[in-house]
């Protein structure tokens, strides 16, 4: 049932060939093998393509984008896989030995990937769950050019935790309807914190200008929204984290070590994110620093990526 659901909006953003080929490919092979076509295949398997009700809604924010009847749908293909590892002994008796190939190929490469359907569907929830182009359009409007320290985060950080408080109601009362694994709640979350992570890195990679308290107060908003994170996911490190703090610390490198970090970090960034960098770090520097040079060095390595 989750063949040709990503225009229905069953998966996430993120595009599945790219995130997860070997899932994409067997999608692909049930699609082709199947699904009934346009004409019915001679002796062959036609079994007409799954269709999302009518009476489910993937786009209501309020139910979070179809949560219980995705964990329904996602929940019930991973208990049936986990039925048929019970029947893997019985099955290897009865099945003829010409197709017992067939039966391990099953076995070994596609019932693995009934457990990493999870993220694909789940990502349709945690990549909608929050406000995200709303919050990054606030840290457009912070000022990164100050010229003292701060003791308080940006008001955008209080939206981002007042939307992770919301989600956390929103979930409890879907779970009063269908239990939620741990493993499955651990999932929606991180998928939703590596969201929120990435909109940090976008929001603090427009800045055009920062001084060193300027980039003081972006650890300040990172680490106050890290430490209340912990209320939602107990996997370690933070997914994202390491990312954000990396690109934030970026700012202090020398001149000698900035070329060094692009070289060794380039694939972790956008281009922009990294030509904020490079635009905010050569502006403490001498003119020697030629900020062209640097940007070209990041276009050649991610075009050799």
């Amino acid at each position: 049932a989750v063949v040709s659901t990503q225009s229905t909006g069953f998966f996430g953003s993120t595009n599945v060939e790219s995130s997860n080929p070997r899932l994409a490919q067997l999608l692909l092979k049930i699609q082709s093998s199947i699904i009934l076509a346009d004409e019915p295949r001679p002796n062959g398997i036609n079994i007409p393509a799954p269709q999302v009700s009518d009476l489910i809604n993937l786009h209501d924010a309020q139910n979070l984008f179809g949560l219980k009847e995705r964990l329904i749908a996602t929940e019930s293909l991973v208990f049936l896989a986990s039925q048929f590892d019970l029947w893997k002994e019985y099955l290897d008796n009865q099945i003829p030995a010409d197709k017992l190939n067939f039966l391990n190929q099953f076995y070994n490469q596609t019932l693995p990937l009934s457990r990493e359907l999870r993220e694909a569907v789940y990502s349709g929830v945690a990549s909608k769950a929050m406000s995200y182009n709303a919050i990054l359009q606030l840290m457009g409007n912070v000022k990164w050019e100050i010229k003292e320290l701060m003791s308080e985060p940006n008001s955008y950080v209080y939206v981002m935790l007042q939307e992770m408080e919301a989600m956390q109601v929103k979930i409890s009362v879907v779970s009063t309807f269908v239990p939620i694994p741990v493993e499955v709640y651990q999932m929606i979350w991180t998928l939703s914190v590596s969201e929120l992570c990435n909109v940090f890195l976008e929001g603090f990679g427009s800045a055009r200008k920062c001084t060193h308290e300027g980039r003081a107060w972006m650890q300040l908003d990172f680490q106050q929204f890290i430490v209340q994170v912990d209320k939602f996911i107990t996997i370690k490190p933070v997914p994202g984290k390491d990312v954000v703090e990396h690109f934030i610390k970026a700012y202090y490198l020398t001149e000698a070590d900035l070329e060094q970090w692009l070289r060794e970090n380039y694939m972790s960034y956008s281009s922009k994110q990294l030509n904020s960098i490079i635009n905010c770090t050569t502006a403490q520097f001498s003119k020697m620093m030629q900020r062209s040079r640097l940007s070209g060095i990041v276009d050649e390595l991610i075009k050799k990526s």
